[in-house]
């Protein structure tokens, strides 16, 4: 583990399946600071409704959000998703979920709860955070801000094989064209579209393997950490 001696908070942002997530879990521990992931937020609110077979419309979803109560907890290094005082955290990664967090997360009611409690968590500790508009809308001043990339083959197949280890039954085809219809609607949403802040560095995850896209972040980081 390095340390750190001052507060700091790290954004990275980035399409679905580029990586965001598994790299920022490796930087948190080694830097030993948490981890918010913003994504896995928006999926345990989404979760909600399909757990209480709530149609996903924008008025139930406005109607319902005082009911719910999404927190992250972080432990040994691991990120727990708590919705309403249960862990979640096995049930948010199925492709329904994902679906449903792609409706949710344009809406401006949604996304205004979730950024007070991300900068609420991010407020007396130092903090890396993923998600998709964490550079540009959540902490626009962040220390660090990296917005990744990835081939969208090389993301549907990885995807894939995560969801049949997990049991469902999916194919390549089905999961490459559900990614690319999630990242047009990132993009294209009017409440806080995806898109690399200006001073973020774009870093393409494609050819290399977690541990080893965050070594290249962390040296990058740990080499300016004293002008942050």
């Amino acid at each position: 583990m390095k340390k750190i001696d001052k507060k700091i908070i790290i954004a990275i942002d980035g399409g679905p399946g580029v990586g965001k997530s598994s790299v920022s879990d490796i930087i948190a521990r080694d830097l030993g600071i948490v981890h918010i992931d913003t994504g896995a937020m928006f999926r345990g609110l989404s979760y909600y409704f399909i757990k209480n077979n709530i149609e996903l419309t924008e008025e139930n979803v406005i109607d319902n959000l005082p009911k719910i109560n999404v927190v992250l907890k972080y432990d040994n290094n691991v990120t727990s998703v708590i919705l309403n005082g249960e862990d979640i955290t096995p049930y948010i990664r199925k492709e329904e979920v994902s679906k449903a967090a792609s409706f949710v997360s344009k809406i401006k009611e949604v996304r205004k709860k979730l950024l007070d409690l991300q900068r609420e968590m991010a407020k007396n500790q130092s903090v890396i955070l993923d998600g998709q508009d964490i550079g540009t809308v959540v902490f626009p001043d962040a220390d660090f801000k990296f917005f990744f990339t990835a081939d969208i083959e090389k993301r549907a197949k990885k995807r894939t094989e995560d969801l049949i280890k997990k049991g469902e039954n999916v194919t390549y085809e089905s999961v490459k064209k559900a990614l690319e219809q999630r990242e047009l609607e990132n993009k294209t949403r009017k409440e806080a579209p995806i898109k690399k802040a200006d001073d973020a560095i774009e870093f393409d995850t494609t050819k290399y393997e977690k541990e080893q896209t965050a070594k290249i972040i962390l040296d990058m980081i740990l080499e300016r950490i004293d002008k942050a």
